[in-house]
């Protein structure tokens, strides 16, 4: 099991810091911490390399779909 989640780094790096480097709104990361869509394949990429590939970009997609049906 990984040791970041997605939401966990979301949250340690800030959710206004985040949307100003994806040049996204914060209502945007808001909305993928609660899982209800994801982010474009070229954010999701950013974010993996943020994350020093903690987790893949599976791992982030499915995180934040999981309320997505």
């Amino acid at each position: 099991m990984r040791a970041l989640s997605f939401n966990n780094f979301v949250r340690s790096y800030g959710v206004n810091k985040l949307g100003e480097k994806l040049g996204v709104s914060d209502w945007a990361v808001r909305k993928w911490l609660r899982g209800d869509g994801a982010p474009r394949t070229d954010r999701i990429i950013t974010i993996v390399k943020m994350m020093k590939n903690e987790m893949s970009i599976q791992d982030v997609f499915k995180e934040c779909t999981r309320n997505k049906i």
